[in-house]
């Protein structure tokens, strides 16, 4: 299954409402860090992800219709994970 949509924004913008929401209006299941903290195995899969050239990202969202995601660095300043940053 391929993601229909892809939300990302700043951290603690609303992410885990707009998973409900997306789930309630049929974009479901969609995928957030909760389903990371909630299946630790996927971590490795997110290193992984970050040290290669191109990640496999059917794999990462295989079973999702939907993601939602936000990003604060610890000095508080918001910017994309670099995994998405252009080189």
């Amino acid at each position: 299954m391929r993601l229909k949509l892809i939300g990302a924004g700043f951290g603690r913008t609303g992410t885990m409402s707009m998973k409900h929401a997306l789930e309630q209006l049929g974009c479901g299941p969609c995928y957030q860090l909760e389903d990371v903290i909630a299946n630790p195995s996927r971590f490795s899969t997110w290193e992984q992800a970050s040290q290669s050239q191109k990640p496999d990202w059917a794999s990462i969202f295989d079973g999702y219709q939907s993601t939602v995601a936000g990003r604060r660095r610890p000095s508080g300043r918001n910017q994309p994970p670099a995994i998405l940053r252009p080189k």
